[in-house]
């Protein structure tokens, strides 16, 4: 493999374990990482000597796993703010590239970062190497609170006096007013009542509202004039303003505020900012794709049963901004899901030119050269929402955006290839829905379908075979780097962008990706194996032979599994322990049956 990734993970000659921090072909500089080093910094490699290396398997490309595979709703609260305050440390100073490689300017970044958050050298330096070492994504930074403190330990007050938390008061006279989990509860109903119902509600009157209602012996209402005063009479009965504001913020978050305030529409327009040209800012293959799923316009019939029409599949198709190239795609009967949108983002990780010759497609050498994840990726916000993305942000570091309701210009390159693909099918592919459907005295073309889904994946994959390498005319931003007259394919693009700019995408494994994008369930360990819904047993000789399984079957244990809903022959199984890697286990020869 000539093209160097980001992300990847070689084992050199010295039998040490690197990872590619940064590649750009022009500098024929590359910046690789000791993974095993605790004191290692990023070092630079020449580009040419390293890939005539890999080219002659002195130096190897060894299987990338993600960092951890604990999805982000998993992390508890401490966690998550932890994750928070390192990446707001070391975020602007770990993108600036290659600049914070070099010994001298590293150490004016480092600086600026210990006066702006006080903390100390080795702290920094100490986030830094986790952030490189686990692949330059956010999940490298979770911290391993699983190793520290005291699990079952009692934190209880020994004296059982009274002791009011925070500082003491310096200005007004008592004690103050200790919230416990009821008044949370009471700032909550206060915000839901009056603050989020109505977009014009100050948080003063929410304030109001709750100590009258809540809280009516600590405060007196005083009517004069028409007007409503309310004065607080005891200020260790009730919450103060500032308590209120506190947990309020707690309570509240920015997306959900908007939401709540301004209506779904309105939020969504002010968070979803997309550029007017859907190509700014890219810098180079990889850097974003786009995403987006269509009724294909040909009905299929069952592979089982020719006469059966089983419907039209739903195709999906990802698009790589830059260059313009379909990068991966998957066709299926089940409508628009999330779990279409993971299948066709994990073919951007196959070797689709294999796929290719499989189907019995002719494909040249070196045509689908388009591989790996993006750093940003854009779609439908019900196939690839930021709720069921977050496990993309964190451990491939993927930044999902959502395109507005009804707003198709969001993805106006994904959009018009679905007709690009789609148009050819009609001339000679039985079943094609024509323009005249449901149109009276035309034909029911439901009658002709003869194609399965298989079969039609094999015209579709020829289709976008000759889309990547069909010469396009430049774009108009494109004058400063394509020669004059010049009409690239996108596959040609692709690959320019790869030798003279640098290549955005990430490079993963499969094996490492699926465990984490595939649908999440509970397992039983049991003597006949894995048990997984109803009749289903699960079972691998790397299961037989691991320590803990002759344990966990007497104690009958619930495992984390992982599991494709269109396939069950195979799931996977996370051993006990958040950093296992997970084995594929296979369906047993009588659930079978």
């Amino acid at each position: 493999m000539g093209i160097l990734q980001e992300g990847m993970i070689l084992k050199l000659e010295d039998q040490e374990i690197y990872r590619v921090l940064w590649s750009r072909s022009a500098e024929q500089a590359v910046w690789l990482f000791a993974i095993n080093n605790e004191r290692a910094l990023p070092n630079v490699h020449g580009r040419t000597s390293l890939e005539d290396r890999l080219l002659a398997k002195t130096v190897l490309i060894v299987d990338s796993a993600a960092p951890t595979l604990r999805a982000p709703s998993e992390l508890t609260a401490a966690e998550k703010l932890r994750l928070d305050k390192s990446l707001t440390a070391i975020a602007d100073i770990a993108a600036k590239v290659p600049d914070i490689f070099f010994a001298d300017k590293r150490a004016a970044l480092v600086r600026e970062v210990c006066d702006a958050h006080s903390i100390s050298r080795p702290t920094v330096y100490l986030k830094l190497r986790r952030w490189w070492r686990g692949g330059c994504v956010p999940a490298a930074l979770v911290p391993d609170f699983a190793k520290c403190g005291a699990p079952g330990e009692p934190r209880i007050d020994s004296t059982g006096t009274y002791k009011k938390v925070g500082r003491p008061r310096n200005l007004s006279s008592g004690l103050g007013f200790n919230l416990g989990a009821r008044d949370r509860k009471n700032i909550e109903l206060a915000l839901s009542r009056r603050y989020l119902r109505n977009g014009s509600t100050r948080m003063e009157s929410a304030y109001l509202w709750m100590l009258v209602r809540l809280y009516p012996d600590a405060v007196s209402v005083v009517k004069t004039k028409g007007r409503i005063d309310v004065k607080v009479t005891d200020k260790d009965a009730a919450p103060t303003r500032g308590q209120f504001d506190y947990h309020a913020q707690k309570f509240l978050d920015f997306e959900s505020l908007l939401l709540r305030r301004k209506g779904r529409r309105q939020a969504e327009r002010q968070l979803e900012k997309t550029l007017s040209d859907s190509r700014e800012g890219v810098l180079g293959p990889g850097s974003r794709y786009q995403i987006d799923s269509t009724v294909v316009d040909v009905y299929l019939a069952s592979r089982l049963n020719r006469n059966r029409v089983v419907g039209r599949p739903t195709l999906y198709i990802v698009i790589d901004v830059f260059s313009g190239a379909i990068v991966g795609f998957y066709i299926g009967l089940e409508p628009a899901c999330w779990m279409g949108a993971v299948m066709a983002l994990l073919s951007t990780l196959d070797d689709n030119e294999s796929v290719c010759r499989d189907y019995g497609i002719p494909i040249p050498d070196g045509a689908w050269p388009m591989r790996g994840f993006p750093r940003v990726l854009l779609g439908d916000g019900g196939e690839v929402s930021r709720q069921r993305g977050e496990v993309l942000g964190m451990n491939f570091g993927v930044t999902i955006e959502t395109a507005r309701p009804y707003d198709g210009a969001a993805k106006g390159l994904v959009e018009k290839s679905f007709n690009v693909v789609q148009r050819p099918l009609g001339e000679y592919v039985p079943g094609y829905v024509e323009k005249d459907f449901q149109v009276r005295g035309s034909r029911d073309y439901r009658l002709d379908a003869m194609l399965t889904v298989e079969e039609l994946k094999a015209y579709l994959l020829a289709e976008i075979v000759k889309f990547n390498l069909r010469p396009r005319r430049a774009h108009p931003e494109d004058v400063w780097f394509v020669p004059t007259g010049a009409a690239l394919s996108p596959v040609e693009l692709w690959k320019w962008g790869e030798t003279t700019l640098r290549s955005e995408a990430r490079h993963f494994s499969k094996r490492s990706a699926e465990p984490l994008l595939f649908v999440a369930a509970i397992g039983t360990v049991t003597r006949s194996g894995i048990r997984f819904r109803k009749g289903l047993y699960y079972i691998s000789s790397e299961l037989l032979t691991a320590s803990w399984f002759n344990s966990a079957v007497e104690k009958k244990e619930k495992l984390k599994v992982a599991h494709d809903p269109r396939d069950v022959s195979r799931i996977y199984v996370f051993p006990p322990g958040d950093r296992s890697d997970p084995i594929i286990a296979e369906l047993t020869r009588h659930s079978s049956r």
